[in-house]
């Protein structure tokens, strides 16, 4: 998939967190861009993925596949938590589903000079893998080899290869290639709890990223986890209190 722009703002990692969703959106009122993208990793974890689904679907601006989309699109895809699976299956509703399966896999955006910015979830060859140029504060995972990189990037070229996935912005060069990330929306892992998102721009012959935090009432989202007392209640929960990576444990 590919669209042409100069100017384009990336949103991952809503993760079923609605509110999130919504004050991102009233940011982007006040900002200028020629399109949007939608990340991946849409409805798992937080409490409202039918809300989340209902004002993507509306935008109809492109979108691609994040790993936890697989999870709940693929019934038999191997996760530790089938009851939450289950339970997000039953509240998202098979058009959705549908709309999850159909995703694609990345997006290319080409500026007017030709400079192209590639858009995957996670890395250019897998929906889960992991791209660390930089480590978070807690080192949740080690920095990225280049004789890993080059397995994990592939043949892919681009000026810029954005990612989200890890819920922070990090930027760096591996296997010669010019790489970023951006935050979460939903469920930053920065600890920081605003909702993350990014503008990537096309300006004196390379692409650029400028990241953006927008506050939102996480507290409430939090609470309303709670609440539901569905499985993983707690850890779902305290990742929004801390805006930090706390495991899950399937219970």
């Amino acid at each position: 998939m590919e669209i042409q722009a100069q100017r384009v703002a990336l949103l991952a990692d809503i993760h079923g967190n609605a509110l999130a969703l919504d004050a991102v959106l009233r940011d982007l009122d006040t900002v200028e861009v020629d399109a949007h993208v939608f990340m991946g990793d849409y409805f798992l974890f937080g409490p409202r993925p039918r809300e989340v689904y209902e004002r993507i679907a509306a935008l109809a601006w492109p979108a691609i596949e994040g790993n936890t989309d697989r999870y709940i699109a693929s019934p038999t895809f191997p996760v530790p938590f089938t009851d939450l699976r289950e339970w997000y299956r039953s509240e998202l509703g098979e058009d959705a589903l549908e709309w999850s399966r159909a995703l694609p896999f990345d997006l290319r955006v080409r500026s007017r000079e030709g400079g192209d910015l590639l858009i995957v979830h996670a890395t250019p060859t897998d929906i889960e893998d992991l791209l660390i140029t930089e480590q978070d504060e807690w080192e949740t995972h080690p920095l990225t080899t280049e004789a890993e990189a080059a397995g994990r990037l592939g043949d892919a070229a681009a000026d810029l290869i954005v990612y989200g996935h890890i819920h922070y912005a990090s930027n760096g060069v591996l296997d010669q290639r010019r790489l970023a990330s951006i935050g979460s929306i939903g469920l930053p892992f920065d600890g920081d709890q605003r909702a993350a998102y990014a503008i990537a721009e096309w300006r004196d012959g390379a692409w650029g990223l400028e990241h953006r935090r927008v506050d939102y009432d996480h507290e409430s989202v939090a609470r309303e986890v709670r609440a539901q007392a569905l499985p993983l209640c707690e850890p779902r929960a305290q990742r929004l209190d801390r805006a930090k990576p706390v495991p899950l444990r399937a219970r």
